[in-house]
This record gives C-alpha cells, sequence and structure tokens, in this order.
C-alpha cells in the first residue's frame, strides 16, 4: 500500500500525465492520465474507509449540476471532469490521510527539481521555466508549497535548506504572485517565530544567485530587471510590474456575472475563447459566473472554515495556515481548480489534516513507521 501511495503521489504531484502529453502526444497522455485515476481509485477500494471531505464533494455536486444544466457546449468533456473531479476528492482524501508533510514536501521539492532542470538543460528565448507545470505561475505555487511546509521541519538547518533550495527553483519561475506570496508567508513564520527572520536572508541570497547566473540560463530579462529594482527601489521598473494585471481580464466577465448572479451562464463559459477571449483567471469569479452564488458561497464557506481552522494550529503546525492562506489567495490567479490535480490533492490535504484529531493523526504517523 505504501509503495502505491508514493506512486500516485509522484504521478499527480510531479504531474506525470502532462509531461507523457507533452512528449508523447494527446493519446499518451490521456492514457497515463487514465492510469492514475485507476491507480487512485485501487487506492481506495484497498484502503479504509473514512470521512470523505464533505463541503468540497458538495461543492462539486452543485457546480457541475448547476453549471451543466445552464449550458454545456461538450458534454463528453463535462462528463469525464465531473467524474475525474470525483475521484481526486475522495479517493484522494484517503492518499491524503495516510501521507504525512515530510513526505508531501518530498514530493514538491522533487515537482520544483524540475524547474531547475528546465532552466539549466533546456534554457529558452523567454526566460521563464515552469518544469513540469505547464506554465511558470503553476510551478512557482508549487514552490510556494514547498516553502510553506519547510516550516514544520524541527531541524533548522535542514529547514534553511530546503527554504534556500525552493526559494531559488520559485525566482526561476519569474512569477509575481509567487513572489508576493513568499514575502507573505515570511512574514506570518517571523510573527510565529522570530528566528524565522533567518529565511528572509535566504531570499536575499537567492536573489543574488538568480542574478549571478542570469546570462548563463537565459533569464527573462524583464521579469529580472523588477526583481532588481525591489533591492534598488527604482520606482520605474516596479510600476512595470502591475503591467498585464489580472483585474483586466477579470472586468471582461463583470457583466456576465451581473446578468446571471443566481444560477450562471453555464459550464466551461469562463474558462476562455481560443483567439477571442482570454480565461477568466480567477477561481472564484468562474465559480459565480459559471454555476451561480451558491457553488460560489459553499466553495468560499469550506475555505474560511479551513482558515480559522487552521489558526487553532498556528502555535504548533504554522504550515497550515500558510498552506491555507496561499491556496486561497491562488485562486485569484487561476481558474483550472477541477483540472489541477496537484492543486486538488494539497486542498484535500491541507483539509484532512485541519479536520482529523490529533490522536488520528499520532495513531497513523506510528502506524507508518512500522510499515
Amino acid at each position: 500500500m505504501k509503495a502505491l501511495r508514493y506512486l500516485v503521489l509522484f504521478i499527480v504531484i510531479f504531474n506525470f500525465a502532462a509531461i507523457v502529453q507533452i512528449g508523447f502526444g494527446d493519446g499518451a497522455g490521456s492514457l497515463a492520465s487514465y492510469a492514475s485515476y485507476l491507480l487512485l481509485l485501487v487506492y481506495y477500494f484497498l484502503s479504509k474507509k473514512r470521512t470523505i471531505p464533505i463541503p468540497f464533494v458538495i461543492f462539486a455536486l452543485l457546480y457541475y449540476c448547476i453549471s451543466g444544466v445552464i449550458f454545456v457546449n461538450a458534454p463528453d468533456i463535462f462528463v469525464r471532469e465531473f467524474i475525474k473531479y470525483i475521484i481526486i476528492l475522495i479517493a484522494g482524501a484517503e492518499i491524503a490521510r495516510d501521507t504525512n508533510f515530510k513526505e508531501l514536501l518530498f514530493m514538491l521539492t522533487l515537482g520544483a527539481s524540475t524547474v531547475l532542470i528546465h532552466a539549466v538543460f533546456f534554457a529558452n528565448d523567454f526566460g521563464r521555466y515552469s518544469g513540469n507545470y505547464w506554465d511558470a505561475n503553476a510551478a512557482g505555487f508549487v514552490c510556494l508549497l514547498g516553502c510553506c511546509l519547510s516550516y514544520g521541519l524541527k531541524n533548522q538547518k535542514l529547514r534553511l535548506m530546503c527554504l534556500l533550495y525552493l526559494t531559488f527553483c520559485g525566482f526561476l519561475t519569474f512569477s509575481r504572485t509567487f513572489l508576493i506570496l513568499w514575502l507573505l508567508a515570511n512574514i506570518i513564520a517571523v510573527v510565529h517565530d522570530k528566528r524565522n527572520l533567518n529565511a528572509s536572508g535566504l531570499g536575499i541570497l537567492a536573489l543574488i544567485i538568480i542574478i549571478s547566473v542570469s546570462t548563463i540560463l537565459q533569464l527573462n530579462t524583464q521579469r529580472l530587471s523588477i526583481i532588481e529594482s525591489l533591492i534598488s527601489e527604482n520606482s520605474v521598473e516596479i510600476e512595470d510590474a502591475n503591467e498585464d494585471s489580472r483585474s483586466a481580464t477579470w472586468s471582461l466577465y463583470y457583466d456576465q456575472i451581473f446578468e446571471n448572479p443566481f444560477f450562471g451562464n453555464g459550464y466551461r463559459t469562463f474558462s476562455g475563447v481560443r483567439n477571442i477571449k482570454p480565461g477568466v483567471h480567477n477561481t472564484y469569479l468562474r465559480i459565480i459566473g459559471e454555476a451561480g452564488i451558491i457553488p460560489f458561497l459553499t466553495f468560499i464557506g469550506a475555505f474560511i472554515f479551513m482558515l480559522f481552522k487552521s489558526f487553532t494550529k498556528f502555535r504548533d503546525k504554522i504550515y497550515l495556515p500558510l498552506l491555507v492562506i496561499s491556496l486561497m489567495i491562488l485562486q485569484l490567479t487561476t481558474h483550472t481548480f477541477d483540472t489541477s490535480d496537484y492543486i486538488t490533492m494539497i486542498i484535500i490535504w491541507t483539509y484532512v489534516n485541519l479536520v482529523t484529531k490529533n490522536e488520528e493523526l499520532v495513531s497513523l504517523n506510528k502506524k507508518m513507521n512500522y510499515e
């Protein structure tokens, strides 16, 4: 069971199906994707059945039922994505319960390493690197989640090494979302424990290394100049960071939201039309725009519950509130909540770690040590 769990975690967190698709075509990618869901189901049926993540399952049913009734352009895609999302929510919860934070951190570190491999061995003129994650923003978020989990390590040297490595990989993505959330996570960590101030110094060290190797790795010069300006306080360059703002994209969909606020406009109507209109790049707007106010409130309510629950763990498990805050802010920058399996898996992992009683986790960790 442990080997199967590691295999599924690797496939999901490593975004393995997407890499197969890039390397061997859509057919092979689809087979790899279906294989990952089959393995999830196998693990679920072999494992002890425990409580499902009820808030997210209710949300999924509401979102798909309402948006599907209002409008569906491609019924086959609708049915397929609905089934896959339910599988990752329910079967993924069993894997999440059996996975401790060190194992998840290890998988995220492996995923972040693909960004470094991309930069070193597959440098490109674009100068932003995404590793296994299609786009640099998604890769940056994987690095960020790894940084959040690193604060759970008791060994200070190991914690600092993980933070330095994951921060460096995150900076290679040149994701503004990564940079902002990394700063926020560090501020919260310092409030939690002043000894975490060392992590801020690691960020400066990572920036120095990034600037030093910028020519060798063909890094994005525009994004690099913005980061350099943060150090030199050059206001002109910093203003350039506000270009291509997500808010301009969001505004394209406001009218549609207000036209149908209760039941939305239908499935994937906010996901973008190729060469005509970009996707909304905001999970909250996509949910209310496609399925209306009820699924929207359910989704928001689930995260608010997690946020309040995480603050009860603030002293003992700082990585949990860091994860919840990061995941909530992430939803402002992406609209692929139902197709990014690695993000869904981490959301469910965070949820079950917040609702599972401490004594159950202690018993689980003891059991895992004897496996």
